[in-house]
């Protein structure tokens, strides 16, 4: 079987799209959510539906949404295959609606020549490819990290195994055989868990019968005993009766009592009442006796009692701050004055050193500056005397400005001509014509020699008049030199003189003196007005404190108008003081009468309001009121012990007959309320229980057994037992034929097992290099392998996450391939298997996929361009690239 192409019209993020699968090898690339996974599922869906079958059906409406196109542009698609046969078919799905068309390769419509399952679902894959969805998605159908088989797969996978290995055929299926047999022993046996199926049904049946049938064994003997007991229970219920009646009465007698109890103890407390609110009455007399004596201690000064404690005692603060104030007024002034003589005494030192104050602050920086200028004007003066008396350094000076006429090529050339005039001479001993040349040099020698004797002297003759002429000049500027510091220094003498000072160093000692002077009259400036600000602040605030103390003396009538305007006085002060000292000295007892006062008004209130809830009056208006419902109690106290003496022979005539019933009821039980009401309620469930009693007997004795009932019960419990019997032999047969049928499947799994460890050892040695050799899986399809490290058998959960994904990749393959043994080559489709694969094992996997490629389609997904390049590598540019 191969795939040909698929046509999206309409699929996730794919509209309108074709792709077209090749033979060999199909490389899908793309990024990330480019469409891999959708393809993939769109695929799937084209052979199985989006909604599956029921083992897959748990994603269906996830996958509905999931894959559903959000424009309104349909959901639906085709696909085209091919099988090995050469038989072509095109399949087209509208998902949306769940139809299926399936089309033969001239188009004819054979959609109703393939089975339906129940979920009307077209099985046309089933049939050509030879694969249930489940299996598809566990052999052929690879995804990323994916390659791992859970218990379900391995299930599935073993079961199609067996039936193709045995039969040749998927659907005949050794499963379905063994389900078959379950199912019948379930339905005509049952189980050790069932409960509802025909042989637990005869069981249950069968214990019903058996206790029935003891049952109506023991309501025959027990038959004479429930007429005793009938005939007990009508005597006891007539005692019961007889009981009920004499509690009743005790009951009213009891009822009485209770209500003379209560009347004499309402007269109690009235009593107690009355003479506590008496005994109230006197002492609020007396504590207002109290108060008004310390009323007539405050006629004097009336307003000074109306005002609190704490009024007096803020008065009193005010004062001594007042105090407090008017002695730091004194210490500010005392401050004040002594700075004031420091002053004058700094102002007299000042006044010896006033010339400082004419000559300006800068004074010492231009006497400073003035004695740089004279020390300077010397240093020139003596510069000038040694140039004068230096000859030296005036020819040097002359030599510098004139510049010095050079006479040493006049000797040079004196020389060289006396030389050529020997050369030439002796030149005559080996050439006459030589001797012409003697008189020439000669006279060039002696000319020479003159011209050199007039410029030295006229050179000596201009040196002597520069130097006449510069010794001139120096002597003028230093003249003028002299002149600027004789005036210079008349200044200083000047400003000496001012000061009083005899040397300059003593200017400048007068003068730090004069400033350290000025800095100390300053300060002494700044303090006093520093003082007088505070001392003008502080008058202030002390004239404000003194009305406010004015003020609050006048309103407590302590002064009159006259005063308003005077200073305070301390006898004022003192009669406030001594208000204080009185209040607190008869503070604890104002405040306790007070108190007391009041606590008993509202006792009184109380004992009144008491005295109205238990006498029943709407309002006391009087204390005769008082005293007139104490009466009306007295006289109701009295009636009521008439009544209860009245009837006591009547409950002594009731307690009579109870005793005589043997129900032991005395007097004094009847005085607890508790109690009376428990006997009472005792005795009613009592005659419940008696009535029920004797109904349940009434209804045994009325539905007693009979023997008709017996036979039938016996009758059926046979007939039971023999089906039964028929039951366990069935079930007997079926749990053989099961048994048979397992231990046959299981024979069957030897026979395909050793093919199928031998592929996938195949594969998997091609992975991994042969390192990984010799594989096995047990009866569950579970892999184990020997590890070349330790030489032993170890499970394939205990590798590596890639050993693992390449271990199960190849019993896909090799699993894939026996289903392909007795049906159609089927393709291979790979998403991202690579993910934990190093490179080697990555390149001996794509090789493995190149020999597999010969005879199977393979369709492989991938998001990385290193992978692309390596299949193109090693399929030698023979693949179909598919970009998304």
């Amino acid at each position: 079987m191969k795939i040909d192409k698929v046509e999206i019209k309409a699929f996730g993020k794919f509209k309108d799209r074709i792709i077209v699968f090749k033979d060999g090898i199909n490389v899908v690339y793309g990024e990330n959510e480019s469409g891999k996974t959708t393809l993939q599922s769109f695929i799937k869906s084209m052979l199985y539906g989006i909604k599956g079958s029921n083992k897959t059906r748990l994603n269906s409406n996830q996958n509905m949404k999931r894959y559903k196109p959000w424009m309104d542009a349909g959901f639906l698609g085709a696909m085209e295959y091919s099988l090995d046969n050469g038989d072509q078919f095109r399949v087209e799905r509208n998902f949306e609606s769940n139809s299926t068309r399936v089309y033969d390769s001239f188009f004819n419509d054979i959609t109703n020549t393939f089975e339906i399952d129940k979920n009307k679902n077209i099985l046309f894959a089933k049939r050509h490819i030879g694969l249930n969805e489940y299996c598809f998605d566990k052999t052929i159908f690879v995804g990323q990290t994916g390659s791992f088989i859970d218990e379900t797969g391995k299930s599935e996978l073993k079961s199609m195994l067996i039936n193709l290995s045995q039969t040749g055929f998927e659907d005949m299926s050794f499963i379905k055989a063994e389900k078959a047999l379950k199912e019948a022993i379930k339905k005509y046996v049952g189980t050790d868990k069932s409960s509802i199926r025909p042989l637990d049904r005869i069981n249950l049946r069968i214990s019903e019968l058996e206790s029935l049938q003891n049952k109506l064994h023991k309501k025959r003997e027990d038959l004479n005993n429930t007429e005793q007991d009938l005939r007990n229970a009508y005597n006891y219920y007539e005692k019961l009766i007889g009981a009920q009646h004499a509690l009743d009465a005790a009951k009213l007698r009891l009822k009485s009592r209770m209500e003379l109890q209560r009347s004499k103890l309402k007269e109690n407390q009235l009593k107690e009442l009355l003479d506590k609110i008496k005994e109230l009455k006197k002492e609020q007399i007396s504590i207002e006796d109290k108060l008004r004596e310390l009323d007539d201690d405050c006629i004097m000064y009336p307003k000074l009692m109306e005002i609190s404690s704490y009024e007096l005692e803020e008065i009193l603060k005010d004062y001594k701050l007042f105090l407090d104030l008017k002695e730091e007024i004194t210490n500010l002034n005392e401050k004040r004055d002594i700075k004031k003589a420091e002053i004058i005494e700094a102002e007299d030192s000042l006044q010896q050193l006033s010339s400082f104050k004419f000559l300006g602050n800068k004074i010492d920086e231009e006497m400073l500056e003035l004695n740089n200028k004279v020390d300077n004007i010397r240093k020139q003066i003596n510069n000038i005397s040694n140039e004068i008396n230096d000859g030296n350094k005036v020819k040097n000076d002359y030599d510098k400005v004139a510049g010095k006429i050079n006479l040493g090529g006049y000797n040079a050339g004196i020389i060289i001509c006396l030389t050529l005039t020997a050369l030439f001479s002796a030149g005559f001993l080996i050439n006459r014509a030589l001797l012409v040349g003697t008189p020439v040099f000669a006279t060039m020698s002696l000319i020479l020699y003159k011209i050199k004797r007039d410029k030295a002297r006229i050179n000596l003759n201009e040196q002597e008049a520069y130097e006449r002429t510069s010794t001139s000049i120096l002597k003028k500027h230093e003249e003028i030199l002299e002149d600027e510091q004789k005036e210079i220094e008349d200044k200083i003498d000047s400003i000496l003189v001012t000061v009083k000072a005899g040397s300059t160093e003593e200017f400048f000692r007068l003068n730090a003196l004069y400033k350290s002077r000025v800095s100390l009259y300053n300060d002494l400036i700044n303090d006093i007005n520093v003082l007088e600000g505070k001392s003008v602040s502080s008058e202030k605030s002390l004239m404000i404190l003194r009305n406010n103390i004015l003020e609050k003396l006048f309103v407590l009538g302590i002064i009159d108008g006259q005063d308003a305007d005077s200073d305070i006085k301390e006898a004022h002060i003192d009669i406030i003081r001594k208000s204080l000292n009185k209040r607190i000295a008869i503070k604890t007892n104002l405040d306790y009468m007070l108190g007391r006062k009041t606590d008993i008004s509202k006792e009184i209130a109380a004992c009144e309001n008491k005295v109205e809830e238990i006498a029943e009056l709407h309002k006391i208006a009087s204390d005769e009121d008082l005293y007139r419902a104490l009466n009306v109690l007295s006289q109701e106290i009295k009636i009521a012990e008439e009544a209860l003496n009245s009837g006591k022979n009547k409950f002594h005539d009731s307690q009579i007959n109870i005793q005589a019933e043997g129900i032991n009821i005395i007097e004094n039980s009847g005085n607890n309320e508790e109690q009376l009401e428990k006997l009472i309620q005792q005795n009613s469930f009592d005659v419940q229980d008696t009535l029920l009693k004797i109904k349940e007997l009434e209804t045994v004795l009325k539905n007693s057994v009979n023997d008709d009932e017996l036979q039938k019960v016996s009758e059926e419990l046979s007939e039971l037992e023999n089906k039964k019997l028929e039951l366990e032999d069935l079930g007997f047969c079926l749990k053989t034929a099961l048994e048979t049928l397992i231990e046959a499947s299981m024979e069957i799994h030897k026979d395909f097992a050793p093919a199928l460890n031998e592929r996938t050892s195949y594969y998997l040695s091609k992975m991994t290099a042969h390192r990984y050799g010799k594989l096995k899986l047990d009866e569950s399809l579970s892999v184990r392998l020997i590890t070349p490290e330790t030489g032993g058998v170890e499970s394939a959960e205990l590798l590596s996450m890639g050993t693992g994904e390449q271990i199960y990749l190849a019993l896909r393959i090799a699993a894939s391939e026996l289903m392909m043994s007795s049906g159609e080559t089927l393709p291979l489709m790979l998403d991202e298997v690579f993910s934990f694969y190093d490179n080697q094992r990555t390149i001996n996997t794509i090789k493995l996929l190149k020999e597999l490629a010969s005879n199977r389609q393979i369709i492989f997904f991938t998001c990385k361009v290193n992978e692309l390049e390596l299949v193109n590598e090693i399929f030698e540019d023979r693949i179909n690239v598919i970009h998304l």
